[in-house]
């Protein structure tokens, strides 16, 4: 008997530690994952956390401004909603994307912010 990807062992198959895989069948042991990335559930593969996306040479770097990422995997960060934007480059989630002065969100279905209407109050002025 062989242990299957994400185990290793000779006389029992154990789960491959957190952050360390095993992407084939066998008895070999376990990798850990380059600095900067995690295993993913099933220690078959190393992938980006959240507020990161893969960098192209095997590692991962945090979302640029205006995106989000909230998983653990290879998927490039997404774009915040319409007129929203983030404070800082690795955004974890997507309500951080805030909206744009002169917008705003009231549970919008989209999600995105909409235009103010005229002699709507905003940060202490009104449009």
């Amino acid at each position: 008997c062989q242990c299957g990807p994400g185990y290793t062992g000779t006389a029992s198959c154990d789960l491959c530690a957190e952050n360390t895989i095993k992407p084939t069948s066998g008895s070999d042991a376990c990798t850990p994952c380059a600095a900067g990335t995690v295993s993913n559930a099933g220690r078959t593969a190393c992938v980006c956390g959240y507020g990161q996306e893969p960098d192209g040479a095997g590692g991962c770097e945090p979302c640029p401004l205006n995106h989000y990422k909230s998983a653990y995997s290879d998927d490039a960060c997404l774009e915040c909603h319409l007129n929203s934007a983030t404070d800082s480059t690795g955004t974890d989630a997507d309500y951080l994307c805030k909206c744009a002065p002169g917008f705003y969100n009231e549970d919008s279905p989209t999600n995105d912010c909409e235009p103010c209407g005229t002699g709507i109050k905003t940060s202490g002025r009104y449009l």
